[in-house]
């Protein structure tokens, strides 16, 4: 069976995905799974220089140059690498991804919104086994939030800059967040998500991302180390057990909300904001429960990358071979 690595340079963290691919429609069976905060929204201005600092350069790289060793230890025939978030957003993306492929010959292609939307919700019906609509899926990332839905045989893609770093970054100073600071980040959510009260409702909600995945392990009591798809994919919160969790995490500074939830530092510090963003959309789309997926992005871009490879023919690219549209 072929092995196909996938790699997502994210505005929070670095991902990567190893896995055997079988059958068609591809059936993956991971063999590696690995995350790294990266946090390339640190310092980013989103409304004004719009530029990755030096710093978050280095971190790619150190990421990059990690997972590279794992794909030569598991003889990864295709390799994937695509950037997200608030890279395909600043103005020096070039050089950021030209400073990544000199150091670590991995060429990291920017996709658009939509097109992380689209792979992204390809990768989380697969997992919770949804195959016709009306659906609504949505993935809280670090620098944005996609949304891919279904109403009546068509479907539709699209990207907000509503990601839990950058929200975060633009309007949380606080240890704990003052009601005055949760409430402007507030409106500006609801401004952003005026649209969804437009969609009729869907029969299943579900959702993906670093947040909505902890927030699920904290309902259901699971330690957020080591969650795996297996664990994670079809559980469900409910609109009361996630009201629970934001009176928490609102009144938590950010060492007690790691050690209290065992949380590592860098989700501890944006869950809340990803959490209101959360809360907000069910409000909107009118559901009391959403189910949850870990399996996301990265096994959305394992499969059409395998597909790819089967309609034209060919299973070898080269490192960072992907199609951006």
């Amino acid at each position: 069976m072929p092995t196909v690595a996938v790699i997502e340079l994210g505005s929070h963290t670095a991902r990567l995905l190893i896995a055997e691919v079988s059958g068609f429609p591809p059936a993956l069976r991971t063999l590696v799974r690995e995350r790294t905060y990266v946090r390339v929204a640190e310092g980013f201005d989103a409304a004004g220089g719009r530029l990755i600092r030096r710093n978050a350069f280095s971190r790619a790289v150190d990421a990059v140059e990690a997972f590279s060793r794992l794909l030569d230890d598991h003889g990864a025939e295709s390799v994937c690498a695509v950037a997200t978030g608030v890279i395909r957003e600043a103005v020096n993306q070039q050089e950021f991804v030209d400073h990544i492929f000199e150091r670590t010959a991995v060429r990291v292609r920017p996709i658009t919104g939509a097109r992380e939307a689209w792979l992204t919700g390809t990768g989380v019906l697969h997992a919770l086994g949804i195959q016709a609509g009306p659906f609504f899926i949505f993935d809280v990332g670090g620098g944005s939030t996609e949304f891919f839905y279904g109403i009546k045989g068509e479907e539709k893609a699209r990207s907000l800059p509503l990601g839990a770093s950058l929200l975060t970054q633009q309007y949380f100073s606080s240890d704990p967040p003052g009601d005055s600071e949760i409430t402007a980040l507030l409106a500006h959510v609801r401004d952003h998500i005026r649209w969804t009260k437009g969609v009729a409702r869907p029969a299943r909600i579900a959702a993906t991302g670093g947040t909505v995945v902890a927030l699920a392990a904290m309902v259901h009591g699971i330690a957020v180390q080591g969650l795996t798809p297996e664990k994670v994919n079809g559980l469900r919160v409910s609109v009361p057990q996630l009201d629970e969790c934001l009176m928490h995490l609102s009144r938590l500074r950010l060492e007690q909300r790691m050690r209290r939830m065992g949380l590592d530092r860098d989700r501890a510090r944006v869950i809340l904001a990803g959490a209101l963003v959360v809360r907000r959309l069910l409000e909107n789309l009118g559901s009391h429960t959403l189910e949850v997926s870990m399996s996301d992005l990265l096994e959305g871009m394992a499969a059409d990358s395998s597909a790819s490879a089967r309609f034209h023919g060919d299973s070898h690219h080269l490192k960072g071979d992907y199609n951006n549209e």
